[in-house]
């Protein structure tokens, strides 16, 4: 007896890394072999309704990138590892419980043959209803005769999703009302004032009611014409005969002009509309009347922008055990038991050594591994890191439990490069990713991901109108907003070079040459300007040039080891108390293959730097790219002498968006300040 067919494939692979703080991490839309799908609130993921996240394998340890998020998530109990899965002949897990959550999105789709346009669960009715398997619906489909004839057989046909989709300043998704689109659209223009001027813009009728002999739309594309004037809807009955209007016309509209198309988000609400509505109506709320949300193509990268934060490990003052541990010594001392008893009955029980005095140093410490000060500035948490690395000449930690090492490092004996104060190769290296929310339509500057979100002072949580409605939000990435208890995680193994510069130099630098500080007023200037400024941040030659300096040499890194730029990424230390940049590489849990600590050995880092200095004096688009004026170059004017010919690299390299360039504070021969090695070396 011949079993039951098995499910057509259900699953999409993706990397880790992706799912937990990129392009797969809740809120994006993922486009697959089998059509685009939202993923969804990590708390919907079977991982975490199967218990998965809490199993103490799965938690990733960083006590002190803990306690900072937790500034902004104080019911953060710990961060947790997505492990990897397999996917076997397209729809076999190698672990059930091991996966994520995604939706069809957008849900309306057309029928390449039929032209019938209509949302994916009522494609999945009309699958059923000719006594089809519902598991065999995915990817979507459609039923259509085989011939013209009648009674002929029928064939499936793969769905078309539709190109567009509606977000919001606020984070926010959903589709496009294509029905109201056609048929109650709202005479005229209504004039909207967002943030960035004013627009005259196509508004939707939601009260109208559907024409009488409505069936279906029929969803059509004109080659010929080449843009939205070439696609067309069409209202038609049940004999697929359009309908007219009143005026004797037939019912249909293109899509020129989707573009100054806005709904209001308490109209979506108000007919449930919304993705985790489910067509459920719901009740809005005050100032949802002011965000409004605006079409886009649904591959375009302004749909998704993920929030991203990332802690280099560094030891804590007391070794880091599990939260499930911690809780536990924590809950028999509250109950009276001594460090003595506790040690004793952890090794009865759980079959782990600790220490009495351990358990000791932690009830006197409140039980807060870390004594470090932190609050929401990335400027501080960075200098900790900085502090760490450049008190010692080397040092390693491991692992309390698995022994492995996080941080291996170990200072470059002989340098003898002026206005560097020391390198350190880094053997071995942990960063812990996370991505507690994300935006739509622009990104927002880093700083903001633990600060909240504020309309304005007198009204923080609701605009009073469409110019603060527009203003761009973060999107969390749990249901539960910053009263999450558990964030998903990435942690990655690898191998880095730290740079650092002698400070004094730096000071003295900028100090004694105004072109220097003319440099950096200009990019200020323009800073101010930009969708990237933070009140009170000041862009400092020694920030611009650092980062510039890191930028060359990753693309010298590019020709002397086996990693593509793409693979080497920088992490900037510039602040009052801090000059240096860590270049590295990372490798996932594997580790790195120690290609790029290599370089440092005999002398050849020394010479690379050299050679990426001499290299930045010749730009193929100079003088172009050497003098581009007050305007600068680049996103927002932001560079000076910098362009993709000499200092640009690939966006997943860079902390600051290819911004803060220029070369001339590096290699100018009157005031660059590394012009002494640059003048030795011609």
């Amino acid at each position: 007896m011949q079993g039951p067919k098995p499910p057509r494939r259900r699953y999409e692979q993706q990397p880790t890394r992706k799912v937990v703080t990129g392009a797969a991490a809740p809120g994006a839309l993922v486009e697959t072999t089998d059509g685009a799908l939202l993923v969804q609130p990590f708390e919907q993921w079977p991982y975490y309704t199967q218990e998965q996240h809490l199993l103490v394998d799965n938690e990733i340890l960083d006590a002190r990138f803990k306690q900072r998020l937790q500034l902004h998530y104080p019911r953060l109990e710990r961060l947790v590892r997505v492990p990897s899965n397999e996917l076997r002949r397209g729809y076999q897990l190698a672990n059930s419980d091991g996966v994520l959550l995604g939706k069809y999105f957008p849900e309306w789709a057309y029928c390449p043959i039929s032209n019938r346009f209509q949302k994916v669960a009522d494609w999945r009715a009309a699958w059923t209803s000719n006594g089809r398997e519902a598991n065999q619906f995915n990817p979507p489909k459609s039923l259509v005769p085989r011939t013209r004839q009648p009674g002929s057989p029928v064939r499936m046909q793969r769905l078309e999703q539709v190109r567009f989709v509606l977000v919001s300043p606020a984070g926010e998704v959903a589709d496009i009302p294509w029905d109201r689109w056609l048929l109650a659209r709202q005479p005229g223009r209504v004039r909207v004032q967002e943030r960035h001027g004013e627009l005259q813009a196509t508004m939707l009728d939601f009260e109208a009611a559907p024409p009488a002999g409505l069936s279906f739309i029929e969803y059509s594309v004109f080659d010929r014409l080449g843009d939205l004037s070439g696609i067309f809807l069409t209202a038609k009955n049940q004999q697929g005969q359009p309908l007219q209007d009143a005026n004797g016309q037939q019912i249909r509209t293109s899509l020129n002009g989707l573009y100054s198309l806005r709904v209001r988000r308490s109209d979506l609400v108000r007919y449930g509309l919304l993705p985790f509505q489910n067509g459920t109506r719901g009740q809005s709320r005050p100032g949802d009347e002011h965000i409004l949300f605006r079409p886009v193509i649904r591959s375009s990268n302004s749909i998704y922008y993920a929030n991203k934060l990332e802690s280099l490990y560094i030891p804590t003052r007391l070794t880091q055990r599990s939260t499930e541990l911690i809780d536990l010594i924590r809950t028999s001392h509250e109950e009276g038991d001594t460090a003595e008893r506790i040690s004793r009955d952890i090794k009865r029980h759980q079959s782990i050594e600790i220490s009495v005095a351990y358990i000791t140093a932690l009830i006197d410490a409140d039980f807060e591994l870390t004594d470090e000060v932190l609050d929401a500035s990335e400027l501080l948490y960075r200098q900790a890191e900085y502090d760490y690395l450049t008190r010692d000449e080397q040092g390693e930690h491991r692992n309390a439990t698995t022994g492995r090492p996080e941080l291996v490092f170990t200072a470059v004996p002989g340098l003898q490069l002026p206005g560097l104060a020391r390198i350190y190769h880094l053997d071995q290296l942990k960063m812990v990713s996370v991505q507690p929310s994300y935006s739509r339509l622009d990104p927002l500057p880093s700083e903001q991901a633990l600060q909240p979100d504020v309309y304005s002072p007198t009204s923080p949580n609701q605009p009073v109108n469409e110019r603060e409605g527009s203003a761009i939000r973060k999107h969390y990435i749990s249901i539960y907003g910053n009263q999450a208890r558990f964030l998903p995680a990435y942690e990655s193994y690898g191998e880095g070079i730290f740079i650092q510069f002698d400070r004094g130099e730096l000071h003295k630098w900028e100090a004694e040459h105004d072109e220097v500080r003319e440099q950096a007023r200009l990019i200020q200037a323009n800073y101010l300007q930009s969708w990237q400024r933070q009140a009170g941040r000041v862009i400092t030659a020694s920030e611009v040039m650092i980062h510039t300096f890191s930028h060359l040499l990753l693309k010298e890194l590019e020709f002397q080891c086996g990693y593509p730029v793409t693979s080497l990424r920088e992490r900037l230390y510039c602040g009052d108390g801090m000059a240096g940049v860590l270049l590295f590489t990372v490798a996932g849990a594997e580790g790195s293959y120690g290609g790029l600590v290599s370089l440092t050995k005999d002398g050849r880092f020394e010479e690379i730097i050299r050679t990426a200095l001499m290299r930045a004096t010749d730009c193929s688009s100079d003088p172009v790219c050497w003098h581009p004026g007050e305007q600068g170059q680049g996103v927002g004017g932001l560079n000076m002498a910098a362009c993709s010919s000499c200092s640009l690299v690939p966006e997943t390299s860079c902390e600051e968006f290819n911004s803060f360039l220029d070369r001339r504070l590096v290699i100018d021969p009157k005031f660059g300040y590394f012009r002494q090695l640059v003048a030795a070396g011609l």
